[in-house]
């Protein structure tokens, strides 16, 4: 009984620094997106996924195959060179629709998550933790851009979606199969949408050469792992 006890609070304690360090993460994110483009803070975010590769191995969680690996190094390269051409993120007008984009992805996010026994464990819940999440990184964007409190709420319940989807994929797959698709979904997605709905540019010149390679890096190496 004192050893399920001490488990037990064990599991608990790792739980709450969970939620504690995810909170704070969502929160800096939250003022990345306020002071920065949607596309450069996602690409910088989508440069994570090469660590965490990195850290499932060293714990044991995974083992990589020399794809894998590959895809660890292009999605490291990839944040390199997307911080190296951070030197301007200029926008321009032409918001586009945020309301329907967000609806959208919340729908094809319940799609993923409807589909996921037609798929490797883990990748269904994996895509729809990705969609939900890239819905409500869309909507942030919007709300902090002045499109309406109702994304607020929006927002909130696209995230917490996501990170119901994403608690169930690790039951039924694997880290990589679950966090790494999301992370691609959930990167790949608010990178396009920066471009396409809020009107933000590439920088010209050797910077914005850095920073569209950087893009493409980063999606190639998440797609590989």
């Amino acid at each position: 009984a004192t050893a399920r006890t001490k488990e037990a609070n064990r599991i608990i304690k790792e739980a709450n620094l969970a939620v504690n360090a995810g909170m704070m993460g969502w929160g800096l994110y939250i003022v990345a997106v306020g002071l920065a483009p949607l596309s450069l803070v996602q690409a910088v975010a989508a440069g994570g996924v090469g660590l965490l590769a990195y850290l499932a191995h060293r714990l044991g969680q995974a083992r990589l195959s020399p794809a894998e690996w590959v895809g660890v190094g292009l999605a490291t390269a990839g944040l390199v060179a997307v911080l190296a051409g951070s030197g301007t993120g200029a926008t321009h007008g032409g918001w586009g629709r945020v309301d329907l984009a967000v609806a959208a992805l919340a729908a094809l996010g319940a799609l993923a998550a409807a589909a996921g026994p037609l798929l490797r464990p883990g990748a269904g819940l994996g895509a729809a933790a990705g969609l939900f999440y890239a819905a409500g990184d869309v909507a942030t964007k919007g709300a902090l851009s002045g499109r309406g409190a109702i994304l607020v709420v929006v927002l909130l319940a696209c995230h917490g979606a996501g990170f119901v989807a994403l608690q169930l994929g690790f039951q039924r797959g694997s880290v990589l199969a679950t966090a790494g698709l999301s992370s691609i979904v959930n990167n790949a997605v608010p990178i396009a949408a920066g471009v396409a709905l809020f009107g933000e540019r590439i920088p010209p010149g050797p910077l914005g050469a850095a920073r569209l390679g950087g893009f493409i890096l980063v999606v190639a190496g998440a797609a590989l792992l």
